[in-house]
């Protein structure tokens, strides 16, 4: 983790690998199961890979979630509007390795989507 004082907020920054599966999207059609399945794997996934990196004390006060997604070439981006429903999860996983008090605290900043290749392109690799 990162963390980094700017002025009088606090700035922190992890990693978490993967991306939101498609069925998590408000356009797709899972059953409940399907979904509350594909839910408690991702937010406990982002739970555990997150403790390693969470701050000392959680947060308080608002907090505001910049999101970076760097998805594979086959797949297309979201809207934010869908993005928003399927990072869901990840906020709760986030709260529940203590990052917060509560997910209420949170709202989103910037969500920025990449593919792989443009992602080696903007990091200076020519892809």
């Amino acid at each position: 983790m990162r963390e980094l004082e700017q002025g009088a907020r606090l700035v922190a920054q992890t990693v978490i690998e993967g991306v939101p599966d498609p069925m998590l999207s408000s356009n797709a059609r899972p059953t409940w199961r399907q979904k509350a399945r594909l839910v408690k794997e991702l937010r406990t996934a982002t739970g555990w890979v997150a403790r390693q990196d969470r701050p000392a004390e959680p947060m308080t006060g608002p907090v505001r979630l910049d999101v970076t997604i760097c998805w594979p070439r086959w797949r297309k981006r979201h809207d934010q509007t869908n993005l928003y429903v399927m990072l869901k999860p990840v906020v709760d996983g986030l709260t529940d390795a203590g990052w917060w008090a509560d997910d209420d605290q949170v709202t989103f900043g910037t969500v920025e989507q990449y593919t792989w290749a443009e992602w080696g392109r903007d990091a200076g690799d020519d892809g």
